[in-house]
């Protein structure tokens, strides 16, 4: 995926793509403060440690850079692969589902949680809110 976008939309000086685990003790030193944005949709669910991962996206920011997350806090889904996993049909398949279940999952006050988490890591924020979503396909064919 870096490399095609860096193929597809990199634009040298302005817009390149990296590689990096968010969740990481030690940023590699030559990327700290380089960004003016920081863009992250439906990532930082899969990070267990958001605080660690918002920490070090602050650290990549420049002094007065900007960060727009959006992510999951819950879904179903995440609640019927931790129930398979302790069905003897289907735990060959969902071992520690756990692993790669959003760390709010069942949360009842994930945005306060998520909303500590930022303040904890300096962002300012302009704009939190956990909403509940529902979308229905109309037909079969639109899934597909």
């Amino acid at each position: 995926m870096v490399e095609y976008g860096q193929q597809h939309y990199g634009v040298e000086g302005k817009l390149s793509f990296v590689q990096l685990d968010m969740q990481t003790p030690k940023l590699p030193e030559s990327l700290i403060g380089q960004f003016d944005n920081v863009v992250s949709f439906y990532a930082l669910h899969w990070c267990r440690n958001t605080r660690q991962a918002l920490t070090n996206i602050y650290k990549l920011l420049r002094p007065g850079g900007k960060a727009i997350f959006m992510t999951i806090t819950h879904h179903v889904i995440y609640d019927v692969y931790l129930e398979q996993e302790k069905d003897p049909r289907f735990s060959p398949y969902m071992q520690n589902s756990i692993e790669w279940t959003p760390p709010h999952q069942g949360c009842p006050d994930a945005e306060e949680k998520i909303r500590d988490d930022l303040i904890a890591t300096k962002f300012k924020i302009q704009y939190c809110a956990n909403k509940s979503e529902k979308f229905t396909y109309p037909t079969f064919d639109t899934l597909v």
